[in-house]
């Protein structure tokens, strides 16, 4: 749920400028507004989908614990730092419409190497997993949705407390690269109208 979150507010966002080129040229309004509303589309359709989680959680012999409770600040990481990548890929994809073809091969690349369907220790030592979770921040994120919701590796795994210096390292990474990806997109999108 949190890949297709992510992959779907992408592929939607990176295209909200361009797909909306009558509006853009034609009515002077926040530019930010088009990839804001793809992200929060999704974010919608994601947290619609996790009440289906919790219930087969439950069916399947799973236990929420109160740990649960740190899903939002997950889910506020996460949605930050869609947020970041959509609004530079949509300011990028105005002026060089390739990228949103491009990002269909780099997104499937990216799934694989974010440990979705296995755990990073489990294909390497520790020191490549952390090389990991430092490269890839959907890795650092995947992680901590599964120590919240159901746990680690062991054999009986029980839903715990993720590394908080691993959460703090992720929050404080996504809001210094939105400041980053908001100064590129207000730097671009003032050429937004000449160039669609």
């Amino acid at each position: 749920l949190p890949w297709n979150f992510f992959a779907g507010a992408l592929n939607e966002g990176m295209n909200s400028i361009v797909g909306n080129e009558n509006l853009v040229k034609k009515v002077f309004f926040p530019r930010e507004i088009l990839p804001l509303s793809s992200v929060i589309a999704n974010l919608v359709n994601f947290l619609l989908s996790l009440p289906v989680l919790f219930i087969v959680i439950l069916f399947t012999g799973g236990s929420l614990k109160l740990v649960a409770l740190l899903l939002p600040v997950i889910v506020l990481i996460q949605t930050t730092f869609i947020l970041v990548m959509v609004l530079f890929l949509s300011s990028l994809t105005v002026k060089f419409r390739d990228i949103s073809h491009m990002m269909g091969v780099i997104l499937q690349l990216w799934f694989f190497i974010t440990p979705i369907f296995y755990a990073l220790e489990s294909i390497g030592s520790p020191i490549v997993a952390k090389l990991m979770r430092w490269v890839n921040p959907m890795a650092s994120l995947i992680d901590f949705y599964r120590d919240i919701l159901y746990g680690g590796l062991s054999p009986n795994p029980t839903p715990g407390l993720p590394a908080l210096d691993g959460i703090a390292r992720t929050a404080v990474t996504c809001i210094a690269v939105l400041s980053l990806g908001s100064y590129i997109f207000h730097r671009l999108s003032s050429q937004f109208g000449e160039e669609l």
